[in-house]
């Protein structure tokens, strides 16, 4: 046992970083060679949004993936359909970096690190063959608006007859699902998700009754583009293209799984059903993406709840379980979850409980020393890699593992009446949950981009 409290098999399995700033250099990330060698698909975690320094590590992680490993596909947890504005402008220049970004309902991603992301994105693809760039991907499903644009589109070009007949259904599905607050259980908030008022784009309160006819209503209509793709899909071939065909009858089963996202928070909330079937909808999305570009390596940009694998996950439901579940039980060991925690710092948060949104910093407690986060802060003073897999191998180290207390994860509730602003009661074994844990003792709050606090002020 070392005087910090760790045991030597673990501290044998630490590496230092040098930094979690991207510069280009990502020689001291070599620490995760070996892990990710073999992974087709490559979770990197952060311990919750609104954290500066778990995107621009992620940054740096992600341009290993890219140089070194071969990897040409980048999932993000936003939703797919809204997406596509971001994959035309890294693939084919088509646009701007910000107008493609606030396509983004998630206020989350709008922030300088994730801009610098894509714009490297950019960069790299620029003059490089088309099949040899990255494509950029969302994975998720709570929106009905931004599939029904892609629909809208592809059926006036390729049936305006058609689209004439379910113009006025379609606009219904356009607005059958509101975003919540936040639209994401990880993101601190003031107010309950569940008891917020659905609103029309007037931002006119409804009632439950007119969403439930809503939702009845597009999966009526759901059936019947289902039923038109698959009859007149060879006209819709020749009319376009395989691929545009392939990508919208996606965008029809997002809007689908949306639907069917908004009726289980009507009956049930955002509970667990909720966060199960939106995650297990990830893993499906991520899964047609790898055979909609014929690639098998992705990364997949996430919260680390989405990405853990899942305690107990073999002898648990095959439907149920977080992101990482379904991707570890698809995908076994080619599957690697990199966890990115820390010790203490801020948060960028929202706050929701007022006219408009307000978006303030909090610090963060540092964690209790008797867990394995707590230990590390203890120890480290700049980041590090601790390489799970190793560190349990010795015995000692497999015992203080056991022995420790749960390692508590930064899930996040913010409460203004908190002195301190946040605390965390989410309890995760990160031995059990993850391949990997890049930890970093001092953390900043991210920098949303100037039109997230004008959209707040409209």
């Amino acid at each position: 046992m070392t005087q910090h409290g760790l045991p030597d098999g673990i501290e044998e399995a630490i590496d230092p970083i040098d930094t979690t700033e991207f510069r280009g250099d990502t020689t001291d990330l070599s620490v995760v060679d070996d892990q990710v060698s073999e992974a087709s698909v490559v979770g990197l975690g952060e311990a919750a949004h609104g954290l500066r320094d778990c995107s621009t590590l992620k940054h740096r992680l992600f341009a290993r993936l890219v140089t070194e490993h071969g990897f040409r596909l980048f999932g993000m947890e936003t939703h797919l359909s809204e997406a596509i504005a971001i994959n035309e402008y890294v693939v084919h220049g088509e646009g701007d970096v910000e107008t493609a970004l606030e396509t983004l309902k998630f206020w989350i991603w709008q922030t300088e690190a994730v801009k610098s992301l894509i714009e490297w994105i950019r960069a790299f693809n620029e003059g490089r063959p088309l099949s040899d760039r990255i494509r950029f991907y969302g994975l998720d499903a709570q929106s009905t608006n931004a599939p029904v644009t892609e629909l809208t589109a592809f059926l006036e070009a390729v049936d305006p007859a058609f689209h004439e007949d379910v113009a006025d259904t379609l606009e219904i599905a356009r607005n059958v699902h509101q975003p919540h607050a936040t639209d994401d259980e990880n993101q601190p908030h003031t107010t309950d998700d569940e008891n917020q008022p659905h609103t029309t784009d007037d931002d006119t309160a409804v009632t439950d009754d007119v969403v439930r006819e809503r939702v009845d209503t597009v999966e009526t209509v759901v059936a019947d583009l289902t039923d038109q793709f698959e009859t007149h899909r060879a006209e819709y071939v020749d009319a376009t293209s395989e691929r545009a065909y392939q990508l919208a009858s996606r965008h029809l089963r997002v809007l689908e799984q949306a639907t069917d996202l908004e009726a289980i928070d009507l009956e049930h909330g955002r509970g667990v059903e909720y966060s199960r079937t939106r995650d297990r909808y990830m893993a499906e999305n991520l899964a047609w993406v790898r055979t909609f570009e014929e690639r098998d390596r992705i990364a997949v940009w996430a919260a680390d709840a989405h990405l853990r694998k899942g305690n107990d996950h073999r002898d648990g439901p095959s439907d149920g379980g977080p992101l990482g579940y379904h991707l570890d039980r698809r995908f076994g060991s080619e599957y690697c979850a990199l966890a990115l925690e820390f010790g203490r710092g801020s948060v960028q948060t929202i706050d929701t409980g007022g006219d408009t949104a307000e978006f303030p910093v909090k610090e963060f407690r540092s964690p209790p020393t008797d867990t394995l986060l707590g230990a590390l802060f203890d120890r480290f003073s700049e980041p590090c890699y601790l390489d799970l897999g190793a560190a349990g191998e010795t015995d000692t180290a497999r015992a203080w593992l056991d022995d420790a207390q749960p390692h508590s994860g930064a899930v996040l509730s913010y409460d203004p009446e908190m002195e301190v602003g946040l605390e965390s009661d989410h309890l995760v074994d990160f031995t059990r949950e993850f391949d990997g844990l890049f930890f970093v003792p001092e953390i900043d709050a991210a920098a949303p981009l100037p039109m997230v606090f004008a959209r707040a002020s409209e």
